[in-house]
């Protein structure tokens, strides 16, 4: 059990942490904020009668890519996250076993 451990503690520990995730989500705020604006403004043009250059319709690809990005970065949070989840369960099952938190 205590080279499971050890096996999973040092994958963690050479894993990159993530960084910059915060500003990924910001960004994407005010681009899918601003995006929204722009489908609302088309939508308030076609409601008034007026035709669309749909030649120049702008249709989010970048923003598409981003969201692609910040769902990669998500999963691999999640990954992590199931690691220290194994190394958990890993001391808590030998703490019941061994009645102390003391690794076997």
């Amino acid at each position: 059990m205590r080279s499971e451990i050890e096996r999973l503690f040092n994958e963690l520990n050479s894993e990159p942490v993530e960084t910059g995730f915060a500003n990924l989500v910001e960004g994407l705020d005010i681009d899918i904020n601003y995006y929204e604006s722009y489908i609302a403004g088309m939508v308030t043009v076609w409601l008034n009668g007026s035709s669309l250059p749909f030649e120049q319709v702008d249709r989010g690809e970048d923003l598409n890519q981003r969201l692609d990005q910040a769902i990669e970065c998500i999963l691999r949070f999640k990954q992590r996250k199931c690691k220290i989840d194994q190394i958990v369960d890993l001391l808590l099952k030998n703490s019941s076993v061994h009645g102390s938190t003391k690794i076997s």
